[in-house]
This record gives structure tokens, C-alpha cells and sequence, in this order.
């Protein structure tokens, strides 16, 4: 696993926040924030977890706030994209490489059903 690769752990605040439950790298976001800022790099490879998936289905989402990336059955572009090798492991994760396209376009991750849990990426 290279410095940048992360998974991260999201739990929830009702049906208000993200909370970052846990991480396997700080550099990416901190435990216990709130709909964080998540510091991304082009080329690594991400897992998001979420405690409660069927409930609080992620997503990553461009500045129309449209999914690129989605948990479930939601299709979203990037998902056939090989060099993303997208994977809903249908347990609660996703996995991802972040490419230099994706990179371009995603800004934001979100819960598919409820709008105020939103946080931004910073891309490096």
C-alpha cells in the first residue's frame, strides 16, 4: 500500500453528516470530522466504507452535484471506466483509482438520499 492509498470509514450523524469513523491514513481525513474535506491524489486507490450502506449509499459527485461514482444500483459514468477499476463490493464499500479524469470532475461525495450529507475533495 503506498503513503497515499486510504480506506476510510464513514459513519453517520442521523441524517445530517457524514462522520469519519475510522481511517487507515490521517494524511487523507481526520477521525471523528464531520463531513470532512478529503485529500485525494491522482493515481492512488480509495475504499469508502459506510456503516449503514443501505441507508446512507455514497457517492461521488461532479459540481452539478450528478454521481460519477455510486454504491448500489445507481449507474454512474466512471463505473466502466478500466483505468478507475470501479468495484461495489455489495458489502458496504467501493473501491476506486482516482484518475487524472475522474480527478477533473469529481468535487464532492454524498449520501444518495439525503442532500445535507455532503463534504468536498481536495485533489492533489
Amino acid at each position: 500500500q503506498s503513503r497515499s492509498d486510504a480506506t476510510i470509514v464513514f459513519g453517520n450523524v442521523g441524517i445530517d453528516d457524514y462522520i469519519i469513523s475510522e481511517t487507515d491514513n490521517i494524511e487523507v481525513t481526520q477521525v471523528g470530522a464531520t463531513d470532512p474535506t478529503i485529500v485525494l491524489g491522482v493515481g492512488q486507490r480509495y475504499t469508502f466504507s459506510v456503516l449503514l450502506p443501505t441507508q446512507h449509499p455514497i457517492q461521488l459527485s461532479d459540481s452539478n452535484g450528478e454521481a460519477l461514482l455510486a454504491m448500489g444500483s445507481k449507474d454512474a459514468p466512471f463505473e466502466s471506466d478500466e483505468e478507475v477499476n470501479f468495484v461495489d463490493n455489495s458489502n458496504g464499500s467501493i473501491s476506486f483509482t482516482l484518475t487524472q479524469n475522474l480527478a477533473n470532475e469529481a468535487v464532492s461525495y454524498r449520501c444518495q438520499f439525503h442532500s445535507d450529507m455532503v463534504g468536498s475533495f481536495d485533489i492533489n
